[in-house]
This record gives structure tokens, sequence and C-alpha cells, in this order.
């Protein structure tokens, strides 16, 4: 049975049958806003911001979102959360890129280590980060990171075994380069905030929802969640 999670700022939403019903999932968590989801092994990794003590954090659970348990990042906003082989990447608004080696346990602060780090992804042996106008690539597991300079503002990254998507403030671009160039597709309405992608199936978020392409972003339909009012910052 497939299922897509979604969140609209503190809510957290899981479909079953891709669009038709949603309920929400947030049992244990402390509030905020949530801008990151990843699925690592049987458990769900979920990233926070301004909660109510004014900071974000990490939150993972075992037993598919009926409850979350706590991750401390040193209190940090949490924009994004990404897994490479047994490492977990989490990259925040103003402390650059953290790695945990054991599942969320405990971090380490990367080489990025400062300013924000609005997406993670892996693509073949590379992790990439997009920190707004740079690219940051890692063909070494994060050890270390070459920098490549962007005309675009990066919000979002997603790849399959082919191209790299990159949602942008400017509509949603693909690289095949590994992101030395980027090509515009016909999603081009502003502020692209996050994208899965599942055998050529292409989902987006922006103002007012999501959007479902079946053809590597050609042409879109409106998903049947959300309007102006809500914006939906992870899938």
């Amino acid at each position: 049975m497939n299922r897509i999670i979604i969140t609209i700022y503190a809510l957290i939403l899981l479909s079953i049958n891709c669009f038709s019903q949603w309920e929400q999932i947030s049992a244990g968590m402390n509030g905020g806003f949530v801008h990151a989801i990843k699925i690592n092994n049987n458990k769900i990794y979920i990233g926070t911001y301004d909660d109510p003590t004014g900071n974000g954090n990490i939150y993972i659970s075992t037993n598919k979102g009926i409850s979350w348990k706590y991750s401390r990042l040193n209190n940090n906003t949490i924009y994004c959360i990404e897994k490479k082989d047994n490492l977990i990447f989490a990259g925040t608004q103003y402390n650059g890129l953290y790695v945990s080696s054991n599942e969320g346990n405990t971090w380490l602060q990367t080489t990025i280590n400062s300013g924000i780090v609005n997406s993670i992804n892996v693509f073949d042996k590379y992790i990439l980060a997009a920190t707004g106008t740079k690219l940051y690539r890692s063909s070494d597991n994060g050890q270390s990171w070459l920098s490549i300079d962007s005309l675009l503002f990066l919000r979002y990254l997603k790849s399959d075994s082919i191209r790299i998507f990159a949602g942008s403030d400017y509509g949603l671009y693909y690289s095949t380069d590994i992101g030395e160039n980027w090509t515009l597709t016909n999603f081009t309405t502003t502020l692209t905030w996050a994208l899965e992608i599942n055998n050529g199936y292409l989902i987006a978020s922006s103002f007012p929802g999501i959007y479902c392409s079946t053809n590597y972003g050609n042409n879109w339909t409106f998903g049947g969640i959300g309007n102006y009012m809500n914006k939906i910052t992870a899938i």
C-alpha cells in the first residue's frame, strides 16, 4: 500500500490512496512548522522549526507516524533531511549541515558549518546541498565539498537516476550534468517548495497546493489539496 506524507505548517498529513483522504499524525511532537520528511529503513524523520521555544528539532517515528520521539540537534531550525549509506544528513537555517552515523542519536557538524542549507540530495555517488545561490557537491560522503555558484535561488533538490531537479523562486529546473547547468521545466510557478519523484512521476508543492506530472514535468495536474492559505513544505 503506497502512502504519501505531506506537511502544512505544523500539521503532518498522511494519504493512503494518493490525494483522496488525509489524516493528521503528529502525536508527541512539540508543535512548530514541519519542513522536512525522510524515511530510512523503518524510521520516519521529521525536521521542524519555530516551535514554542523558538527553535526546531528532529523527531523520529518507528511506527509509521503513530507516535514520535525527540532527537535533539542543538535546538536548530531544521530545513532538510537526507540519507546516504549509513549516514543521515540534516540541513539547518543558521548552522550549516550536520551528519549522524547512528540513525540520529548524535550529530556532528560538517565543513558546511554556517548559514542556511535549504535542501540535500543524493545522486549516484554524490551528495548535493543547496544553500540558496550556491550548490555544494561531495563525492566522499561529506568530507569535502565543491562549491558551484547558481543564478537560481535553490530551495529544493530531488533526483532520479538520470536528472537532478531543483525547485527555485523561479520555477522547477533540471540538470543532467550534476548541477553545472539547469533547464526550466513547464512548472514555471514561483516558489517550488518540495518535490517527489517515482518512475517519471513528479509531485511538486507550491502556492496554492500540490501538483502532479506523469511525464517528467512537461504537463501538470492539480493534486486536490491546498489553497492560497496553505504552504506545503515537504512531501
